[in-house]
């Protein structure tokens, strides 16, 4: 079944910042900016900014789990579901969030696997050329075309993909312990220490 995303998720834009965000460490809320979300869709939640902002509306752009941030201005379309974010915890308008209206009906994971994996040549061809700066429109994403099998095969693919990140986050960590290895090995070479 093909179902228009407007109709799985609500879209709300994220949170317009006036001028340049600065740390405060008393700040009363945290700030996903585009450089927090890696290219694979994850957070990185210890480089939040903390800021405390200046318009009172903000409750209304508080992320919550299960939330998925389309990140819909620039070059790159990325997609990060959020889990377990901090309270108080905001996007920048440069992301969409969409909140999975039924889960019933579509996963929050599925959702966003597809929006970053599943449709990533129909996402990228989205994107209108701005005066500076390419943008996908919210009126486009709300009908973006969303292939919607049954819940258990969502539940299957998100599996898989999540075994691949798995696969993907210890391989990167065999090959960071492998290299200091090889480094201290190195290093004991070059004190005199051995072959």
């Amino acid at each position: 079944m093909i179902v228009q995303l407007g109709r799985l998720a609500d879209i709300q834009i994220g949170y317009q910042v006036k001028g340049k965000i600065t740390q405060q460490a008393d700040g009363t809320h945290w700030l996903v900016q585009t450089s927090d979300v890696t290219p694979a869709g994850e957070v990185a939640w210890e480089s939040l900014a903390r800021f405390t902002p200046v318009r009172k509306d903000v409750d209304r752009y508080a992320l919550t789990d299960d939330d998925i941030l389309f990140l819909a201005k620039g070059t790159r379309r990325t997609t990060a579901l959020i889990r377990n974010p901090r309270p108080h915890t905001l996007a920048v308008s440069t992301f969409f969030v969409l909140r999975v209206r039924d889960e019933a009906v579509v996963l929050p994971e599925y959702l966003a696997w597809y929006l970053q994996v599943g449709a990533r040549d129909a996402v990228a061809a989205l994107a209108h050329q701005g005066v500076t700066i390419p943008f996908v429109s919210k009126e486009a994403l709300t009908d973006f075309p969303v292939i919607l099998p049954d819940s258990a095969t969502q539940r299957r693919i998100t599996h898989l993909d999540a075994l691949l990140c798995k696969e993907r986050r210890l391989t990167t960590e065999l090959l960071e312990q492998r290299s200091r290895l090889v480094n201290a090995l190195a290093q004991r070479v070059l004190a005199g220490g051995g072959d």
